[in-house]
This record gives structure tokens, C-alpha cells and sequence, in this order.
């Protein structure tokens, strides 16, 4: 019973409780192929979220949620495909995504966005409100995560 309440002063105090748990912050990393280590050998080891669990460490869980061929659009294709099933929100990695509730989120989408067949006269606006659209239902999970757009500079 007092431990608690010790526990409980010494937190509200600042004071530095060496080697009692703390909860590990979590890190949700959103994408497609890049994101999964497709094309890299041994993804499990060398994809971005499993490199950047070792570089942060301990004090953070970093799980993959990417998934192939996916897009930010909501009607994102893959190639010739016309079925329309490669919007990322659709998958059940978004789903996993959100009931990890994650602290942190890092997103790297848009490239299969680009692709011909998902880029049209529209595809500029289209993309922009489907991303918003995404982020405003990132921003509503209990865990008011802080969210990282990942983009490539020329």
C-alpha cells in the first residue's frame, strides 16, 4: 500500500526511480513495400523499423505494420489491377496499427500513389484529402500519438 504512494510522490517529484519499469514507448511504422523491407534481404533485421528499434533502443517498441503495394488513397491501385484494394487504410495492418496505440507514428506512404495507374488530373487533391482524412483518425486514438510524415527530398 505505501509503495504505491511512495512510488506516486517520487514521480510527481522528479525524482529518478532506478530500476523499476517503465512503460516503453511505442513506435507504429505505417508504409508499403519500403516500409516491410521487400526488396532487402533479411527484413527482419535490415528494414527501417527493425533498424531503428536498435538504434532507439530499449526504452521503445518499434513494430512493422507495412504492407505491400499499398496507397494513401482510398482508391489506390497496383498496376493493372482494377479492384481497387491496395488503399493502406483498408488493410488489416492499419487496424493492427491502431490497436497497437501507438505513441508515435511514422508514415511512409505515396509512392505507389505515384504510379500511373493512381496518378490523374485529380490524383493531387484526391491524395491530399485522403491523407488528412487518415491523420484525422490516426490523431483520435487514446494514445494522442505524435505523427511523422516520411517524404523524399530531390
Amino acid at each position: 500500500m505505501y509503495k504505491g504512494t511512495i512510488l506516486a510522490a517520487l514521480l510527481c517529484l522528479g525524482i529518478q526511480t532506478e530500476g523499476l519499469a517503465q512503460p516503453k514507448i511505442k513506435v507504429a511504422c505505417i508504409g508499403n513495400s519500403i516500409t516491410v523491407g521487400a526488396t532487402i534481404s533479411n527484413p527482419e533485421v535490415n528494414s527501417y523499423p527493425a533498424q531503428l528499434q536498435v538504434l532507439l533502443g530499449d526504452g521503445y517498441e518499434v513494430r512493422n505494420f507495412g504492407q505491400n503495394s499499398t496507397t494513401v488513397q482510398t482508391h489506390g491501385r497496383d498496376r493493372d489491377d482494377a479492384t481497387e484494394k491496395y488503399a493502406y487504410r483498408k488493410q488489416e495492418k492499419y487496424q493492427q496499427a491502431k490497436a497497437f496505440n501507438p505513441d508515435i507514428i511514422i508514415i511512409k506512404l505515396g509512392t505507389n500513389d505515384s504510379k500511373e495507374c493512381n496518378w490523374h488530373e485529380d490524383s493531387p487533391s484526391v491524395f491530399a484529402n485522403d491523407l488528412k482524412d487518415m491523420l484525422d483518425d490516426l490523431q483520435t486514438l487514446p494514445s494522442k500519438p505524435k505523427i511523422y510524415l516520411c517524404f523524399r527530398c530531390a
